[in-house]
């Protein structure tokens, strides 16, 4: 059940995790600030997670084989993370300020902002990948931009108890920020149509011990097996709703609750699955 009301209108708390066809692309970027501002003007509060973009990957990607003594090196004096992380502060400040473009008060924030993303380090780790994932996510800055209007834009980077910076896990820091701000939805926004059925079609609705089989059959790419993962983990955790939407429908996520969207996948707790953990949850599409 949604929790916040204003009148006899709900309030709504979004967390849309865009991927590189939104960061990489002017055209859906403009498309989903629309949306955003529609959604603001209707009282309801919206936060924004990304990853890096190409760019940052590459730079990413760089760093392998740099380390001399053969040991993996998560701080800073790698070339190819540091370049990674000023690839993503400026991938932010961009962002924003399409947000700006539309009239929109967004914020631009790392996870070391405010203490907002506490992390946990990973011991050893690939150099092309992020080094650290989110375990808790403060709300209280993010309740505090949001209530006041303005859109906290969150680039996947945030400070270790070292004082070292740290990319992490977009997606899921996406699913953290979900439910550390008691988010009634996650959508991601990808540039995949949703999960597929051997015939191409897409898979409208999903299950989620459903989902938990498909990730563990490896059958599926990467990227969509760590979305279904946050999708799984936001929605035992209390958060309402879960879906992986195509950039092409970035539109109807300002009619997201509202009215019937037919595209990308949505992820929903089936009978079998709510005795194993509390849930609530209303769906109206």
């Amino acid at each position: 059940m949604i929790s916040r009301c204003r009148g006899s209108e709900w309030i709504l708390k979004l967390v849309i995790k865009v991927g590189r066809c939104v960061l990489e692309t002017g055209p859906i970027a403009t498309t989903l600030t629309v949306a955003v501002k529609e959604l603001l003007t209707e009282g309801h509060r919206i936060t924004v997670v990304h990853g890096g973009g190409t760019m940052a990957c590459q730079n990413l990607s760089s760093s392998n084989g740099s380390n001399t003594d053969g040991k993996e090196d998560s701080s800073l004096n790698d070339y190819g993370h540091e370049a990674a992380l000023k690839t993503m502060a400026e991938i932010n400040r961009k962002f924003v300020a399409t947000f700006a473009a539309a009239m929109i008060p967004a914020f631009g924030v790392c996870g070391g902002d405010g203490n907002i993303i506490h992390i946990r380090k990973f011991s050893r780790f690939p150099a092309s990948e992020p080094i650290a994932e989110a375990v808790r996510v403060d709300p209280h800055w993010l309740n505090v931009i949001s209530q006041n209007g303005g859109v906290p834009v969150l680039a996947s980077v945030a400070v270790g108890y070292d004082r070292q910076f740290y990319r992490l896990y977009s997606d899921q820091l996406a699913s953290g920020c979900a439910v550390g701000w008691d988010a009634d939805a996650l959508i991601f926004v990808t540039s995949q149509k949703g999960l597929l059925n051997s015939d191409e079609s897409t898979v409208r609705w999903l299950e989620i011990d459903e989902a938990d089989r498909m990730i563990r059959s490896r059958l599926l790419s990467q990227s969509m097996v760590a979305k279904l993962r946050a999708c799984c983990d936001a929605l035992r955790r209390g958060v309402r709703r879960a879906r992986i939407l195509p950039a092409s429908e970035v539109d109807r996520i300002a009619s997201f609750y509202f009215a019937r969207i037919e595209a990308g996948t949505e992820i929903f707790v089936g009978p079998s699955s709510v005795d194993h953990f509390d849930y609530k949850r209303s769906l109206s599409d």
